[in-house]
């Protein structure tokens, strides 16, 4: 019997694992350590008693854990910034632009703060222009009042001066109005003032001429005798510059005589 028992029992403890203890006592009443090494295979478990009122920290080597760990990076952002009327430009930033950054042919702009960033920029603007007429008048002068009876014929009414004035830079040369630039359908106009004959009336048409050609006529105007009347002309010509224009009249009476005197309410118009 005991060698039957006996094999059994070493069979047995062969195949126990044994948990040593080892109790250990705190005396103080603060804190205690427990500082006895106590080597445990892979997978094994210590439980320690901590006896004493306040802690107790158990110590391990070559403790076996498994961990999990986070990156972090810094993000540096870069704005795209639009440069207006073909110019360039570039915005680097650490933090975020809040919002776009206009400027003109050339700038540059960074933000450490991430507020708005604002600057001034310059930029260049052409365009054609296109040089218009530049209005232009005369009007009659005191020097000469001008009279004649006609009966159908134009005459070249004289005694002009610049209508500088109304016209700055206005030009007469021999009665007639220097056009100042070229210009296709210039608007050319007359405006004259007639006094009539003592006992005789009579109809006044106006022209005008360019170069001495007759370009435009108007429409004949009853002057009463011994009354005034305003006779006007107006139309479209094509202009160079320095062209004459001069203004003529005719009446249909040949024994009284039609009178254009000093008058500033009588004159000659380019525009």
């Amino acid at each position: 019997m005991d060698g039957i028992v006996g094999q059994r029992c070493r069979d047995r403890c062969a195949s126990t694992v044994l948990t040593a203890m080892q109790p250990i006592t705190a005396y103080f009443g603060s804190a205690g350590v427990c500082g006895a090494p106590v080597v445990v295979g892979g997978g094994g478990k210590v439980a320690v008693s901590a006896l004493f009122a306040t802690e107790g920290l158990p110590r391990t080597v070559n403790a076996s854990f498994a961990g999990t760990c986070g990156l972090s990076a810094a993000v540096t952002s870069i704005a795209a910034v639009a440069a207006p009327f073909g110019g360039s430009g570039v915005a680097n930033g650490v933090q975020p632009i809040s919002r776009g950054v206009a400027f003109g042919a050339v700038g540059s702009a960074s933000a450490v703060t991430g507020q708005p960033v604002q600057l001034a920029g310059s930029g260049a603007l052409s365009c054609a222009v296109a040089t218009g007429l530049r209005p232009s008048g005369m009007t009659k002068s005191a020097a000469a009042a001008w009279s004649t009876s006609t009966n159908g014929l134009y005459s070249q009414i004289t005694g002009w001066i610049p209508d500088s004035t109304n016209y700055p830079g206005s030009s007469v040369s021999s009665d007639a109005l220097l056009a100042p630039s070229a210009k296709a359908n210039a608007n050319l106009s007359a405006s004259i003032v007639f006094s009539g004959a003592s006992f005789t009336t009579m109809n006044v048409t106006l022209q005008l001429a360019v170069n001495n050609s007759a370009v435009i006529t108007g429409t004949a105007k009853s002057v009463p005798a011994g009354s005034t009347a305003t006779v006007t002309v107006s139309g479209a010509a094509t202009l160079n510059a320095n062209d004459k224009v001069t203004v003529l009249a005719a009446t249909d009476s040949s024994l009284q005589a039609a009178t254009v005197g000093t008058n500033t309410a009588s004159y000659v118009r380019i525009s």
